[in-house]
């Protein structure tokens, strides 16, 4: 997963010890994960787990035991789609702005 993947979803087993998730991708403290128990895709249910270097450059964090949803994001990548968003929600804007004056001033 490269930090063109702006999100992924992983499980994991049901384990009764805690345990280490890693990412084999260069260490960036912009990468979040969150925990999600199982099925239950509700936001107060989530939690921020601990991020860590695994083996001197890898992504990773601690997980406790249990089974669980992982969510990963890349949060810069969701302020990049944001702006886009909004860049085009602004040429919209200017677009039906200008097409209103027009058909205004040229109204019969």
């Amino acid at each position: 997963m490269g930090q063109d993947t702006i999100i992924s979803v992983f499980n994991t087993n049901d384990s009764d010890k805690p345990s280490i998730f890693y990412l084999a991708q260069g260490y960036d403290s912009a990468w979040i994960a969150l925990q999600i128990p199982e099925n239950q895709w509700h936001f107060k249910q989530y939690k921020l787990l601990t991020h860590l270097r695994y083996n001197g450059w890898a992504n990773s964090w601690a997980v406790p035991a249990g089974r669980h949803q992982i969510l990963i994001v890349y949060w810069p990548q969701l302020l990049s789609f944001a702006g886009f968003g909004l860049l085009g929600l602004t040429g919209a804007i200017f677009i039906l702005t200008g097409l209103f004056k027009y058909l205004r001033k040229h109204k019969a």
